[in-house]
C-alpha cells in the first residue's frame, strides 16, 4: 500500500505550480465577472437616471391636470360612495322582498292541509302525484282540507 501511495505523490514544486496556476485562472475569471457586473452596473444606473428623470417630467406634466380635477374630487367621490351604499342597499331590499314573495307563494300550496296527503315521500298524494307539494298544487281541483295537518289525527270535514 505504501508503494501506491508513493507513485500519486506530486513534487512539491509541481504542487506549487498547479495550485498558482489555478489561483491564476480563478483571479482572472473573477475580475472578468468584476468587469462585466461594473459596466452592468453603469448601464443600469444610466438607465434608472434617465427612467428617474422621465418620471419628473411625466410627474410634472400630470401636475396642472391634478391641479385642475382637484377641486371636483371630494365631490365625486362623495357621490361615488354614497352611490354604492345606495346600490347596496338596494339590493338587500330587492332580495329580502324577492324571499318574502316566494316565502307567501310557497306557503299558498295546501297540500299539507289536504285528506289525501300521505306525508311519504314515496307517494305524496293519492290523487295527483306528480303535483304534490309544487307550484301547480296552489289551484288542486282535488284538494278537500281535513280537520287536523297531523296524520294521527286526521279526519275528513263532512
Amino acid at each position: 500500500m505504501d508503494s501506491v501511495d508513493a507513485s500519486f505523490k506530486v513534487p512539491a514544486s509541481r504542487a506549487h505550480f498547479d495550485l498558482s496556476n489555478k489561483n491564476l485562472i480563478f483571479l482572472q475569471n473573477f475580475q472578468a465577472r468584476k468587469r462585466a457586473r461594473s459596466s452592468l452596473t453603469r448601464h443600469t444606473r444610466s438607465l434608472s437616471i434617465r427612467s428617474e428623470l422621465n418620471r419628473v417630467t411625466v410627474f410634472q406634466l400630470l401636475r396642472p391636470l391634478v391641479q385642475a380635477i382637484q377641486p371636483w374630487l371630494v365631490p365625486f367621490c362623495f357621490f361615488s360612495a354614497w352611490t354604492i351604499v345606495g346600490l347596496l342597499g338596494w339590493s338587500v331590499w330587492t332580495a329580502t322582498r324577492d324571499t318574502i314573495a316566494r316565502s307567501r307563494q310557497m306557503h299558498r300550496i295546501p297540500c299539507a292541509r289536504c285528506q289525501f296527503f300521505t306525508s311519504d315521500y314515496h307517494l305524496k298524494c293519492t290523487v295527483r302525484p306528480s303535483t304534490a307539494l309544487t307550484e301547480e298544487a296552489i289551484s288542486c281541483p282535488d284538494y278537500e282540507p281535513c280537520a287536523s295537518i297531523y296524520p294521527a289525527n286526521r279526519q275528513t270535514l263532512s
